[in-house]
């Protein structure tokens, strides 16, 4: 019972793996950004640091909880002989490493649909709201009357028909 060496990959067999394991990390880590950027248009400017925190929390305990027993349970499926200690089945001694790799794969796969499905529906089903003022014009309107104000203040007025103080000197 131990580590048998067995066929080498096929030609090229290493950097088909690479390719695609590089393509799955960054499809992975790519849609974080995005997935942000939505949360922050759709909801409220009064709301956003709420939904954000409510976001990562959903995040966490769907990755967090449920991958490990996923994982777990796919490397149980693998395993061809059971360690045992005083008749109690223990852990795994022999997995087989086809099988591993095979339920890896489509576990991971079934779990990049379920998500592209997720995002698909969300994308599909979101209404925006007509009328409410985006962050970006929040900030402007807020900025421009300020402006407003302190320029009033601080412009003196020349007409006397707002100022019938002012009298111009003429030569």
């Amino acid at each position: 019972l131990g580590y048998c060496p067995g066929e080498a990959c096929p030609s090229g067999g290493v950097v088909l793996f690479l390719i695609i394991l590089f393509l799955a990390l960054y499809l992975t880590f790519s849609i974080a950004i995005p997935a942000l950027q939505a949360t922050i248009r759709i909801v409220p400017f009064t709301q956003r640091s709420f939904a954000v925190g409510i976001q990562w929390l959903f995040l966490r305990a769907l990755g967090t909880i449920p991958g490990p027993i996923l994982f777990g349970f796919v490397l149980d499926k693998a395993c061809s002989v059971w360690g045992t200690s005083c008749g109690v089945r223990g852990s795994c001694s022999v997995y087989t490493n086809s099988l591993i790799s095979r339920n890896l794969v489509i576990l991971v796969i079934v779990l990049k649909i379920v998500g592209l499905i997720f995002y698909s529906a969300a994308y599909l089903t979101y209404k925006p709201v007509l009328g409410t003022p985006t962050e970006t014009e929040d900030v402007n309107m807020t900025t421009a009357t300020a402006t407003d104000q302190s320029v009033k203040e601080k412009t003196p007025v020349h007409n006397t028909v707002d100022n019938p103080s002012y009298v111009e000197d003429t030569p």
